[in-house]
C-alpha cells in the first residue's frame, strides 16, 4: 500500500489528479444542504447589514470591523440573496483554504505530506461547519494562512519590494476581516522581525504548523 502511494505521489499527473479530486470532495461537503437550514441570529445580522441602507448605522452596534460585512454587500448587491448565497463566500473561502494549505505545505514538506494534509482539511467538521456559515471565520482563516505563506516567502526568498507591500495589505485585510487576526499577525511579524534581526534566513518549518 505504501508503495502504491508512493508511485501514486511521484507521478505529477496523478498526483495532480488527487489533489483535485480531494478538493472537489471537500467543496461537495461544503456545498450540500447549504440552504437547509435557516439563517441563525449572527448570520441574520450579516444578512441585514448586506442589504439594508442603513447598514452604517447598524455596523456601529457591532464589536467586529466592517470588511466582512463591505464584502457582503457587494456580493448580494448583483444577485438574489438568501440562505445559499449569503454563505457562498464562506464555501468559496474554504475551498481555496484547502488548494493554498497544499501547494503551501507542498513547498515546506513535500507532496507526500501535502496530500494528507489537504485531505484532513477538505473532511475537517470544524472547517466544514464555519465554510456553511454566513460569518467572516472561513475568509478570515484563508487570509491569515495567505498571511503565513507570504511571510515564510518574504524570509527564505529574496524579495521584492511590491511582495512587502502585498505582505502590508494582507495584514491590513485580516485586521479590518476580525480583531483577533492582530494576535496572529503580532506573534508572526515579532517572530520575522527578530529574524531578519539575526540574519537568520531559514526559519524552521514547525513554526508554520
Amino acid at each position: 500500500m505504501h508503495d502504491y502511494y508512493h508511485k501514486v505521489i511521484s507521478n505529477k499527473f496523478s498526483y495532480l489528479i488527487l489533489l483535485i479530486c480531494i478538493i472537489a470532495v471537500g467543496l461537495f461537503l461544503r456545498i450540500y444542504q447549504l440552504g437547509y437550514d435557516q439563517l441563525w441570529t449572527d448570520e441574520a445580522f450579516t444578512g441585514y447589514i448586506a442589504l439594508t441602507e442603513e447598514w452604517l448605522t447598524y455596523l456601529r452596534i457591532d464589536n467586529t470591523p466592517p470588511l466582512y460585512y463591505l464584502i457582503q454587500r457587494a456580493w448580494c448587491g448583483p444577485v438574489t440573496c438568501n440562505e445559499f448565497v449569503l454563505r457562498l463566500p464562506s464555501v468559496f473561502a474554504g475551498g481555496f483554504f484547502i488548494l493554498l494549505i497544499g501547494m503551501f505545505c507542498k513547498q515546506l514538506f513535500g507532496k507526500k505530506v501535502a496530500i494528507i494534509i489537504v485531505l484532513i482539511a477538505a473532511l475537517s467538521p470544524i472547517h466544514i461547519y464555519y465554510s456553511q456559515e454566513a460569518r467572516v471565520y472561513s475568509i478570515l482563516l484563508l487570509t491569515l494562512l495567505i498571511f503565513l505563506y507570504l511571510q515564510w516567502h518574504l524570509i527564505n526568498k529574496e524579495a521584492k519590494p511590491g511582495e512587502y507591500f502585498l505582505f502590508f495589505s494582507i495584514c491590513l485585510i485580516a485586521f479590518f476581516l476580525h480583531y483577533f487576526s492582530l494576535i496572529v499577525i503580532v506573534v508572526c511579524l515579532f517572530v520575522f522581525t527578530v529574524e531578519n534581526i539575526l540574519n537568520y534566513r531559514k526559519i524552521s518549518r514547525g513554526y508554520f504548523i
